[in-house]
């Protein structure tokens, strides 16, 4: 869902309107996927009197797994990050949407990502590269 136009100020536009990765889901899935294959290959094993007790466990184990499962996605799906021209907003719930970011976020971002000046941070620049000559070669 994009984010609504009556939170933004005069004057602001929305760049960017993204979701996490789809990256986030993957341990959930496969954890699904192997509680399912677990209750299957133990309904196909398991003979006998045993059958049903261990088929009922697989069965919650299972179950256990996808509560897991929907809660990720749910949260998954209804978490936004928005970069307007303004601000940096990140938007997170299932039930009830809350945020979080701003200008301060906005300006820390700018000032370190996004600037074309030259950086006046604390982080090393790569020392210079030297030519290589025939006075600075060693031939060893």
């Amino acid at each position: 869902m994009p984010f609504p136009r009556r939170l933004l100020n005069e004057n602001e536009v929305v760049v960017l309107d993204l979701r996490p990765h789809w990256w986030v889901l993957v341990g959930s899935a496969l954890l699904l996927a192997i509680a399912l294959g677990l209750a299957i290959a133990v309904s196909i094993v398991v003979p006998g009197m045993a059958h049903d007790p261990v088929l009922i466990v697989g069965l919650v184990l299972v179950v256990v797994v996808l509560v897991r499962f929907v809660r990720r996605y749910a949260r998954w799906a209804t978490t936004n990050m928005v970069l307007t021209s303004e601000r940096l907003m990140l938007r997170a719930g299932v039930f009830a949407k809350s945020a979080s970011g701003g200008r301060k976020c906005f300006a820390w971002c700018r000032d370190r990502c996004v600037s074309s000046r030259p950086s006046t941070s604390r982080w090393p620049r790569p020392a210079p590269t030297r030519r290589a000559t025939s006075r600075n070669l060693s031939y060893k």
